[in-house]
């Protein structure tokens, strides 16, 4: 065997002997060196993630350290950039808004969605990027809401800030609905009314608890507190009556019901006594002061879930997709939902194919991992339908021929299928269903029991009416109605602080039923496929610049992932070479007198197929997926493999450890599936290849649905999602499953799951403690109203008292838990 020939034999071994996504070394815990969060490496790791690296040696490159100065406390993990984000999914949309500024000559106003802001020192950094760009006049980023708006002068270029912007970690989107948002708005206003009328109630009531009996005054100031009463339940009191009455409908009984009868007894109750001319039987501050506190405990449930939502570009934003169509030989961009059969498209390196279309162009490398889960690129040929959804990789643009219209889409279908989701009751839900009927019914039948009783004792209906009111009002159900949302509103900022992002309010309390997790493997499990090098013997820079410049010219995907490779680990020049490439085997050109070939084992070594190579030789032509050679002796191999997320089997492990099946479902051979099960120590029956979208969600329905999370990433994941409990996402650089998702992560790996189950676990604690505290706070107040010795000014104490009681002891316990609120 020549000597060469020996040295790769030697590489083979050395790789072959090594488990091909086995970790290297001994794990151990590390704290990023940009966002600070704490992760398990085997190397001596400054950063969580390849994001994370990205944008401090960006920010740094930039001058724009003072990021750091100016964020308050640690950051979130950076979102993992890939060649197929977001951004390149809205790159036409941006070229058509600056074609119009071209064609307008005059500036604009440009509203925008943007993905990845968190806080004031995204929106400092944003804006210190905007002032860099010609052209550029004004900018207003809101974080909350995740959104921008920009003034612009005709020399502004979209497509650039864009792009600008992306290599920090943000993604800019066309504008999207404000559903959530405006209702996260109205929640604000109301909550803001109703707080400023409660403490004008209560500036009214202390005069008046305090000895203020002169008249007119007095008539006056109880006047004044029905009015505030009145505004406060009309205001304030509306989306509970109307999430009560939603639940009736659907036979729900929730916790909106007791509230809603407690607001509009005392208020009725209150206004009955005011008419009559009674002064004992006025609870109108209880009323505001129980109205406010309910709609603080509201806006905590659902202010960071709203804020999650914006971070991410919303669904729509895929309706809004631009793509690049020619017409009378001129490129336009044009929305896709515009498109029809027979349309020629132009598409770029990294673009979205979004309809299935016939390739015009010669040869074309398409990933397909999104639709299909194959982690392996396609190579396709001039006339070959390519489906929707793929991703075109490679250096060069195509042409394409639409052989369907949007609306008829693979992609379509999947959006229109995954709306249809429609699980039954949670068991969470049941229980609370079970909880506000029980509740409403015990007080309702204390009041009753009281009011006849005093009636029948006492025979004065008016004294019954007042004890039974009492009982009605200090009831209400203020401790779980506002310490549980506490609760939650502190959970979830310590899953965003870990890189988990809670997208869906149940998300908590539906982990309590979750008995098994299922996985897609590509984009999920593992990151992708990189091409590792193998040298055979020493090269020259020349010779390394040739191997670079032959990756470059070639359109086989594995050559795409040689070339970042080079890009990585060296700098090559790129030389003015006359290639020529044999279309499945590689490429050459002649240099210095002398023939270099890249390509597959026999094409670069010149060794026909049918030779019979000793055992070692076999060996290297079997696991080398690409050679480079100088006249048929190599000098260097790639190895393309998958990659594990990182601390991805001590998570599967833990998982494991708390009694969950863990599984695999994937679109990708059943060979790689398997070789990723083993690697995790998953047995070959919960790991299933080679399955279409169907394919998925019928396995998910097989299992029951119920008690399944899914942890998925493509458009072909999207059926199977619909299927599940609870849906999670580590790609939110791609659009439909990421924006459809009960939780999102920005961290490299998938430890952020496993505290997702901690967390759920010390908040359904601190919820059975509240329940508890709020079941004897009520006995009390019971006995305290049935005996008669309830006072207007009594309820008005102790209906705050015990919410605070409860508010504090919650977020005592969970600063003080293993978890704190961070």
């Amino acid at each position: 065997m020549p000597g060469p020939m020996k040295a790769l034999a030697h590489n083979v071994d050395h790789a072959t002997a090594k488990a091909p996504l086995a970790d290297r070394g001994r794990s151990k815990r590390a704290s990023c060196k940009h966002c600070g969060t704490s992760f398990t490496t085997d190397r001596d790791e400054e950063f969580c993630c390849h994001g994370c690296r990205v944008m401090h040696d960006s920010l740094n490159a930039e001058g724009l350290s003072d990021f750091y100065r100016i964020r308050s406390g640690r950051g979130s993990p950076a979102a993992n950039v890939t060649e197929t984000s977001a951004q390149s999914l809205h790159a036409a949309f941006f070229e058509s808004l600056d074609e119009s500024l071209e064609e307008g000559k005059r500036g604009r106003e440009q509203h925008l969605s943007i993905q990845g802001v968190r806080c004031s020192a995204c929106a400092w950094l944003i804006e210190r990027l905007f002032e860099r760009h010609p052209g550029a006049q004004e900018i207003e980023v809101c974080t909350g809401r995740g959104e921008l708006t920009m003034w612009v002068a005709p020399s502004f270029s979209f497509a650039r800030f864009a792009e600008t912007i992306s290599r920090f970690g943000y993604t800019l989107g066309p504008p999207g609905t404000q559903t959530d948002r405006k209702r996260e708005s109205d929640l604000l206003l109301r909550m803001g009314v109703t707080v400023a009328l409660a403490l004008n109630s209560m500036m009214f009531s202390v005069a008046i608890y305090f000895g203020l009996s002169e008249e007119p005054l007095a008539t006056l100031f109880h006047r004044l507190l029905f009015v505030i009463a009145s505004v406060t339940v009309l205001v304030g009191g509306m989306p509970f009556f109307q999430n009560a009455l939603a639940g009736l409908r659907m036979r729900v009984a929730t916790l909106d019901l007791p509230i809603s009868i407690g607001i509009i007894v005392a208020f009725v109750g209150s206004s009955v006594s005011l008419a009559q001319g009674r002064r004992h039987g006025l609870y109108f501050d209880s009323v505001t002061v129980f109205v406010a506190l309910m709609l603080v405990g509201r806006y905590l449930r659902e202010r960071l879930v709203t804020r999650h939502q914006a971070f991410l570009l919303g669904e729509q934003a895929f309706e809004r997709l631009f793509t690049r169509k020619l017409e009378g030989g001129r490129v336009r961009c044009v929305p896709v939902r515009d498109l029809k059969k027979d349309d020629n498209l132009v598409i770029n390196p990294g673009d979205l194919l979004p309809v299935r279309a016939e390739l015009l162009s010669n040869r074309a490398a398409f990933s397909q991992d999104w639709i299909t889960g194959e982690s392996d690129p396609h190579v396709c040929l001039q006339g070959d339908l390519v489906p929707g959804g793929s991703f075109l990789q490679g250096t060069t643009s195509i042409r394409m021929r639409a052989d369907e219209r949007f609306s008829a889409s693979n992609i379509r279908r999947l959006t229109s299928q995954i709306q249809s989701k429609d699980l039954p009751l949670t068991q969470h839900t049941r229980w609370w269903s079970l909880f506000s009927r029980s509740y409403v019914i015990v007080v309702i039948t204390l009041a009753a029991v009281c009011f006849t009783l005093w009636w029948a004792v006492a025979g004065d209906v008016f004294r019954a009416m007042d004890a039974a009111t009492a009982i009605l009002v200090v009831t209400c159900p203020c401790a779980v109605g506002i310490a549980i949302p506490l609760a939650h509103d502190l959970a979830h900022s310590r899953l965003a602080s870990s890189g988990l992002f809670v997208r869906s309010k149940q998300t908590l309390d539906k982990i309590a039923e979750i008995r098994r997790v299922v996985f897609d493997k590509t984009g999920t499990l593992t990151t992708g496929t990189e091409a590792s090098e193998q040298p055979v013997q020493p090269m020259s820079m020349r010779e390394r610049s040739v191997l670079y410049t032959l990756a470059a010219h070639s359109s086989h995907p594995k050559a795409t992932l040689a070339l970042s490779t080079l890009k990585a680990n060296t700098d090559p020049t790129r030389l003015p070479l006359d290639t020529n490439e044999q279309s499945g085997a590689g490429v050459r050109a002649h240099v210095d007198g002398a023939e270099y070939r890249l390509g597959h084992f026999d094409f670069a070594t010149r060794i026909d197929p049918q030779t019979k190579l000793d055992p070692q030789a076999d060996a290297a032509r079997d696991t080398a997926d690409l050679c480079f050679s100088r006249n048929g002796q190599l000098l260097s191999t790639f190895r393309t493999e998958e990659t594990l997320r990182p601390g991805i089997r001590e998570d599967i492990a833990a998982l494991r450890q708390r009694d969950l099946s863990v599984s695999i479902l994937s679109g990708d051979r059943a060979s790689r599936v398997a070789a990723v099960a083993e690697d995790l120590g998953l047995s070959k029956r919960s790991a299933r290849g080679h399955m279409t979208p169907e394919a998925k969600a019928q396995a998910i329905e097989s299992l029951g649905g119920a008690g399944t999370m899914f942890v998925g990433d493509g458009a072909n994941d999207c059926l199977a999602a619909n299927q599940a409990t609870l849906v999670g996402t580590p790609a939110i650089e791609r659009p439909l499953l990421a924006s459809r998702s009960d939780f999102y992560l920005t961290t490299a790996g998938l430890s952020p799951v496993l505290e997702l189950f901690r967390v759920a676990d010390r908040v359904r604690t601190l919820v059975r403690f509240n329940v508890g505290f709020a079941i004897t706070y009520n006995v009390f107040a019971v006995a305290v109203a049935a005996a008669g010795f309830m006072q207007p000014w009594l309820a008005a104490v102790l209906m705050p008292l015990s919410s605070l009681t409860a508010v504090g002891a919650t977020s005592f316990a969970l600063r003080q838990s293993s978890f704190g609120a961070g």
